[in-house]
């Protein structure tokens, strides 16, 4: 299958995580943040892709191939491919 924006925000087309406006990345429905998952200096990369989609923050979906996607303006962005290395580890367990 082909894998877009649209596959990925659509329901059920990934895991939901959100950026809060101090720049923490975390499973919508809590838990630890990235940066206690796999160190400060590795979310923050991640964190400053995702800040430069949506610089206020908010929601994005990771499918199970690392494609991460948000709603801008109601329009699906493609925002970065995260790998296992960087993004939580059981999120690949999932699914």
């Amino acid at each position: 299958m082909f894998v877009t924006a649209t596959n990925v925000t659509s329901r059920g087309g990934g895991s939901p995580y959100q950026l809060d406006s101090q720049g923490n990345v975390q499973p919508l429905y809590g838990g630890q943040t990235l940066a206690d998952v796999i160190g400060a200096d590795r979310a923050a990369v991640v964190r400053d892709v995702m800040w430069a989609v949506r610089p206020s923050g908010g929601r994005f979906k990771v499918d199970q191939r690392g494609t991460m996607a948000t709603l801008v303006d109601g329009d699906p962005v493609y925002v970065c491919t995260v790998t296992r290395a960087d993004w939580f580890p059981s999120h690949w367990k999932m699914g």
